[in-house]
């Protein structure tokens, strides 16, 4: 018996499953402020979007409002030379100032790849401005 006892002395420091998930849990516990913080920083074009607020409100309601948005934005250096390209090219050929037509002027498949490029770019920019500033490109 004494075999017994000293054999079930043994087991009896044991751990089962559920008392280590339990100690792993409690010696992997650290506090949220030891972890490091995701933290997002607006770029500067973004910053430069953003900025502009109300004053753009409109700015695809037609051509003239267009052209007068992207030399705002020329200014703002939001918009570059080959942006003020596409501004152009999209003033004559455009039948509105909608990003609508404006995507289906880029889908004319007699334009040359430059000019696919620099409105594709232009496009992209409007729609991200448009984006940040909920809509507000083509609010009356």
């Amino acid at each position: 018996m004494q075999t017994t006892n000293i054999t079930n002395a043994r087991h009896i420091g044991q751990l089962t499953s559920a008392n280590d998930d339990r100690q792993d849990r409690q010696k992997s516990h650290i506090p949220l402020e030891h972890f490091p913080q995701d933290v997002f920083v607006k770029s500067q074009y973004t910053q430069k979007i953003e900025g502009l607020g109300n004053d753009i409100k409109g700015g695809l309601n037609d051509m003239t409002s267009f052209q007068a948005l992207a030399n705002r934005l020329q200014r703002e250096d939001i918009l570059n030379s080959h942006d003020m390209i596409a501004v152009k090219f999209l003033s004559m050929h455009s039948p509105t100032s909608k990003l609508e037509d404006f995507d289906r002027v880029l889908r004319n498949e007699n334009l040359s790849v430059e000019m696919r490029s620099l409105i594709a770019t232009l496009i992209n920019k409007l729609h991200t401005i448009n984006y940040l500033h909920s809509g507000l490109l083509v609010s009356a």
